[in-house]
């Protein structure tokens, strides 16, 4: 069981490093487009940093997932790294289907990868809806400013 929880926690800390790795990025990428989403026309360029917003987000789930895979697919709790990308998936989306197992003596990992799931999709939404409000936000100011002038 300890085992088990270590290595859960190992993985959790690194898809967190992953999901804040990801955020910095999406940040530093919105303060270098600052100029660029602050002029006219805002409705194709809150549409273009939503896009760009949810492909981070894809790409950080993705890299999680994976990296549990990988790691059960390591320690050989699965015969094919497939089987082992599908049992993350569905745990990580608390999807489940209970179709393909971990052995009994490391089913702890599952409910892990599951609250890692959990925790990494709950990131991505706040990280979704505050790049949204702010890039909204700056783009208000900056049409209230032109509008002063």
């Amino acid at each position: 069981m300890i085992t088990q929880i270590l290595i859960g926690s190992i993985l959790m800390v690194l898809s967190i490093v992953v999901a804040g790795v990801t955020y910095l990025l999406a940040e530093s990428m919105g303060a270098r487009l600052t100029g660029w989403l602050n002029r006219p026309p805002f409705q194709i360029k809150l549409l273009t940093v939503l896009s760009a917003a949810a492909l981070l987000i894809l790409l950080q789930i993705s890299v999680s997932v994976w990296l549990w895979a990988f790691t059960m697919w390591q320690m050989d709790l699965f015969e094919t790294l497939e089987r082992s990308v599908y049992f993350a998936l569905t745990c990580f989306t608390t999807l489940g289907f209970g179709d393909v197992l971990l052995p009994k003596e490391w089913q702890l990992l599952g409910g892990l990868a599951a609250t890692n799931g959990m925790v990494n999709f709950g990131f991505a939404a706040g990280m979704m809806v505050e790049t949204m409000r702010l890039v909204r936000r700056k783009q208000v100011d900056a049409k209230d400013k032109s509008l002063e002038s």
